[in-house]
């Protein structure tokens, strides 16, 4: 069986599988709270389960964001759990990486993945297929949605 991911970034995980990216910028100025949330992603084709983060802690002001990277070799389910442990509530939803230069760039004008958008909320856990592709969980502590939000 192929592997479940191809390059994934932040760190290292579990060997073969791929490593992690996460990245946290500062978006527009806003009048929200800092948050502090925490973050599980676990990817599964069916026969095998990765948990490529697990409850990994962020700090996020307000405006910012944090994104995890990965690419998938084939159709699969990512399941992701975000809390906030401290603070109001952030946006969260996957993105392309096409999209996410968009959202970079703009902070606007960006569609994200169907049925992965959650926003104002302090808690999230959600399962959604993904077919073969590079994409981004993105948790904004921020105003910034998708326009099919």
């Amino acid at each position: 069986m192929s592997d479940l991911l191809g390059p994934m970034r932040r760190r290292p995980v579990l060997a073969g599988l791929g490593t992690l990216l996460a990245g946290t910028l500062a978006g527009c100025s806003e009048s929200r709270d800092p948050v502090t949330v925490e973050t599980s992603i676990h990817l599964s084709d069916g026969d095998r389960r990765q948990t490529m983060v697990d409850g990994e802690r962020d700090d996020l002001d307000a405006g910012q964001y944090v994104w995890w990277e990965f690419t998938t070799n084939s159709r699969l389910e990512a399941t992701y759990d975000v809390r906030v442990t401290a603070g109001e509530t952030v946006n969260v939803y996957v993105l392309t990486v096409a999209e996410r230069e968009v959202f970079e760039d703009e902070e606007s004008g960006f569609d994200a993945v169907e049925g992965s958008i959650q926003t104002e909320t302090e808690g999230v856990e959600r399962t959604i297929t993904l077919d073969a592709g590079e994409y981004s969980l993105v948790v904004a502590n921020a105003d910034i949605l998708p326009e099919n939000a």
